[in-house]
């Protein structure tokens, strides 16, 4: 259960996943790393057999003058105005229009763990699609660090190719501290650091089923020459370092 490096594999979700019934339970924006778009987070609770807990689906707010949100935005950052505040002024412009495109979908799970405190719930990443316009600037990363508004823990995934990997080894660190924690324990063992490897030494990666051709997008990070299956990286909503998006809708418990 842990971040073993693979090639390729089929959790891509390129399309909404297949599933029985779908039903919108919250919602919130944020403004695009670097590329300064109004995305919209829209989370779905999903039923059926085959189907994730949960699927997240980020969109990019249709706008009725092209690339009026991107340079408004850059406009209120440079007067200083807080990302919630910018949200709520592109929220109040009257300038959305209903060509929203979708830029990335996310389906994660509930994850059980042992902490000091006793046994903690988060939300494990368990297959991810963003839009190659996107991934380059970190959106997988803001997102990531939007949820913890929503949960206490963000949990990587099982297996991780090494772009998803990569976003834990750099993008996730700026969001706040992440944790190696050890299943077979259970309990935390170190403390993630730039290049793969904890402030102990603690590398939580493998590449075991990768060949070196593979490997050399993994550049000068560390990894393991053992099995890391009992192995995850947890970052907790008490540990980011600032603020992300802004939450505007929440249904209300049935």
């Amino acid at each position: 259960m842990a971040p073993s490096l693979i090639d390729s594999y089929s959790k891509v979700l390129g399309k909404f996943p297949d599933c029985d019934s779908n039903l919108l339970i919250r919602e919130g924006y944020i403004i695009a790393p670097r590329t300064y778009s109004f995305v919209r987070l829209s989370e779905y609770k999903l039923t059926g057999l085959n189907a994730p807990p949960y699927c997240l689906v980020a969109t990019q707010v249709g706008c009725g003058t092209e690339e009026w949100f991107e340079t408004y935005s850059q406009e209120l950052f440079a007067d200083g105005l807080s990302e919630q505040e910018i949200i709520d002024e592109l929220l109040t412009s009257g300038m959305e229009n209903e060509e929203d495109i979708v830029i990335a979908r996310f389906a994660y799970r509930p994850y059980r763990f042992i902490a000091q405190e006793g046994e903690q719930i988060g939300m494990q990443i368990k297959g991810a699609f963003v839009d190659p316009d996107y991934e380059q600037f970190g959106l997988a990363r803001t997102v990531y660090g939007f949820l913890l508004n929503w949960y206490d823990h963000i949990i990587c995934d099982n297996k991780q190719t090494v772009y998803g990997a990569r976003i834990w080894t750099r993008g996730m660190l700026a969001v706040g501290r992440v944790q190696i924690y050890d299943t077979s324990l259970p309990g935390f063992v170190d403390v993630l650091t730039e290049g793969g490897i904890g402030h102990g030494q603690i590398r939580p990666w493998d590449g075991l089923d990768l060949n070196q051709a593979q490997l050399s997008d993994w550049g000068e990070n560390f990894l393991n020459v053992e099995p890391c299956n009992q192995i995850v990286n947890i970052i907790s909503a008490c540990d980011k370092r600032y603020e992300m998006g802004k939450t505007t809708y929440l249904r209300t418990p049935e």
